[in-house]
């Protein structure tokens, strides 16, 4: 199972996905991420860095960001956008992802807001993949929809 985190940049919320996922899901799926409007090599945010370290001792210092558009789509089961607007640029972009894009997560960018908003969307974020881990324990991936539910 491999599973693509989509933000704007690529430099907070998806790669804080991709890390917990990693951490949380293990051998369950594969976790990437990249961004619709991101430059490729930049670091991810302090913020994010730190709050990663700091709640869940996962390293983002090494993180680079990366183009969706660098991204070979088919590669993905799930393709996961971090907020509305990622979800509709996905819809607009890539239109043959069809089913593979779920439904938005609505986790707010904490870019530039401190380390309160990096909390606060992390922990969204770890309640979204805690709710997926479940599903894929489940075996319930065959239908694509489960992660609609808001």
């Amino acid at each position: 199972m491999r599973i693509l985190f989509v933000c704007y940049g690529n430099v907070c919320r998806s790669p804080m996905a991709e890390g917990l996922a990693r951490k949380m899901l293990g051998t369950l799926a594969d976790a990437e991420s990249a961004g619709t409007g991101a430059m490729n090599g930049r670091d991810a945010s302090k913020g994010a860095i730190e709050i990663m370290r700091s709640r869940f001792d996962i390293d983002l210092s090494k993180h680079q960001s990366r183009r969706l558009s660098d991204v070979r789509m088919d590669d993905f089961d799930f393709i996961i956008p971090m907020d509305d607007s990622v979800a509709n640029d996905l819809k607009g972009m890539y239109p043959q992802t069809g089913a593979r894009v779920v439904q938005s997560w609505k986790i707010d960018d904490p870019f530039g807001k401190g380390l309160v908003a990096y909390e606060r969307s992390l922990m969204e974020i770890q309640k979204r993949i805690e709710e997926l881990c479940i599903h894929l324990r489940d075996k319930s991936v065959g239908n694509r929809q489960i992660y609609s539910s808001r």
